[in-house]
């Protein structure tokens, strides 16, 4: 018996039917094309609808994620645009090379595009003992900065300092995670697609 696709002997080769292990045509379906997008400025990228820290191990187990097939593994080789699937059959490895056309784009994410624009959605004033403010400061900054929230400006007064925030959202998460004492108000900034905007402002006193 020979392998119909390409005439090795059986014996020679393990075979899974008609053909060789090499041969056998195991069901693998390879988008056409995927699209990675990474931030110019401050080198994040965006895997699915997110703006994540660039990790290539991430990225290659994202673009292993979009080949449909019954691989054991899969390794994703972004710059020669090709992945390498491995099965194991009949206690025998096999591998198939599979062309993956990958595209990377470099753009601005929407968090450096805020910042650019001078775009903020809340002020965080700081006040007190001048040494706990700035500790305070550079810890806000941090926490917000794993959350990938940008802040736009600084603003130094003999009171404190003012942060202002592209995100309020993710500044209320962080005070609530934290549990400060904080007061709270809010001012009407305009429309969104019918929708009020406010502009939050947070009072913090150490």
């Amino acid at each position: 018996m020979r392998c119909v696709k390409c005439g090795v002997k059986k014996g020679e080769k393990p075979f899974i039917g008609a053909f060789c292990l090499d041969c056998y045509p195991f069901p693998i379906k390879v988008p056409k094309k995927v699209k990675i997008k990474i931030c110019r400025k401050c080198g994040k990228v965006k895997l699915s609808s997110n703006w994540k820290a660039l990790d290539w191990e991430e990225v290659e187990e994202f673009l292993a994620s979009k080949i449909k097939s019954q691989a054991n593994f899969v390794e994703v080789h972004i710059n020669q645009n090709k992945a390498l699937l491995h099965f194991f059959v009949e206690g025998k490895e096999t591998t198939r090379e599979v062309k993956y056309k990958i595209e990377i784009e470099k753009t601005v994410c929407p968090s450096c595009s805020r910042l650019s624009g001078n775009y903020y959605e809340a002020i965080l004033q700081l006040r007190g003992d001048p040494y706990k403010v700035l500790l305070l400061k550079e810890s806000v900054e941090k926490a917000l900065a794993k959350k990938g929230v940008g802040i736009t400006k600084a603003v130094k007064l003999k009171e404190g300092i003012d942060l202002y925030i592209t995100s309020s959202k993710a500044l209320l998460e962080l005070v609530r995670e934290r549990g400060y004492k904080v007061k709270l108000s809010r001012k009407l900034h305009g429309l969104k697609e019918g929708k009020r905007v406010y502009r939050l402002t947070i009072a913090l006193r150490v």
